[in-house]
């Protein structure tokens, strides 16, 4: 999760000096909304990463408990 959080600021970081050169504003401008940017996407990424991984969780507790399942026989009631 580290590593999607650190992603994440990292593209924050990028596109907020991208935007903010676009704009053609001066560099404390810059790097102050770059910084914003990347906490915002860092928090992002990170509950992002949460929902991600607690889908993959249920998808494979949903897995195992159809696999441990008993096989029921229509057939034999």
């Amino acid at each position: 999760m580290k590593t999607l959080m650190i992603i994440g600021g990292s593209i924050g970081f990028l596109m907020g000096i991208g935007l903010g050169m676009g704009r053609s504003n001066d560099w404390a401008t810059i790097l102050v909304r770059a910084s914003v940017a990347a906490c915002v996407a860092g928090t992002l990424f990170k509950w992002w990463a949460k929902v991600w991984l607690k889908s993959i969780r249920d998808v494979q507790e949903a897995r195992l408990s159809d696999f441990d399942a008993p096989a029921t026989n229509p057939d034999n009631q």
